[in-house]
């Protein structure tokens, strides 16, 4: 409904009231509205460096598995164990003194080829890798650059011949993933590798 205002002789038509939002109203509505906005971000923000992480950690992980595994199967096959990198390894158990202690490297002969190829694995706490040699040649990283190993040990037992016990090695690896608190993640790897060759 309209009101009319008689000024001289025009009459000007005043519109009634409308409803609507005040400025106080719309302030308010677009905070909250903000707010909302903000709090979903972060939320999803969260879950797109979580799946970040474990699609990293599962990657290296797999990477590491394979190569725990590659290093069991070598060490199934091999014979004369030894705890030194010495250039021709004597046989000897790693746990001598029974301290818990295990060494950072294991040497012994590779009888699955047919040159008896001299194997050596240590762990390298200055590049935090897995290292790997060849009859006495350089030692290469065989694990990936984002798979940080805090540590390797090698626990070897049985080792000298006719000491009723079966030569195994049990290797034990820790490390992390990530540097910062968001993707960091630990892992420990454990594994048996138990000579095939019976020890007579």
């Amino acid at each position: 409904m309209r009101n009319k205002l008689k000024i001289g002789n025009r009459k000007l038509k005043i519109p009634a009231k409308r409803a609507g939002f005040t400025l106080i109203e719309m302030t308010v509505a677009i905070t909250l509205f903000l707010l909302v906005v903000a709090i979903s971000a972060g939320s999803i923000i969260s879950i797109i460096d979580a799946n970040r992480k474990s699609r990293t950690s599962k990657t290296v992980v797999d990477n590491l598995n394979i190569v725990v595994e590659d290093m069991a199967r070598i060490i199934k096959f091999g014979k004369n164990y030894d705890c030194a990198l010495s250039p021709d390894p004597d046989v000897g158990d790693c746990n001598i003194n029974n301290d818990g202690s295990g060494t950072l490297s294991v040497t012994f002969y590779d009888t699955d080829l047919t040159n008896n190829v001299r194997v050596q694995y240590k762990f390298n706490d200055i590049k935090h890798s897995i290292e790997k040699s060849y009859n006495g040649g350089d030692f290469e990283r065989i694990t990936s650059q984002e798979a940080i190993i805090d540590d390797l040990k090698f626990y070897v037992y049985g080792s000298n011949p006719g000491d009723d016990i079966q030569p195994y090695v049990l290797i034990v690896v820790k490390g992390h993933v990530g540097e910062d608190a968001t993707t960091k993640t630990e892992f420990s790897l454990q594994t048996v590798a138990s000579r095939r060759t019976l020890d007579l």
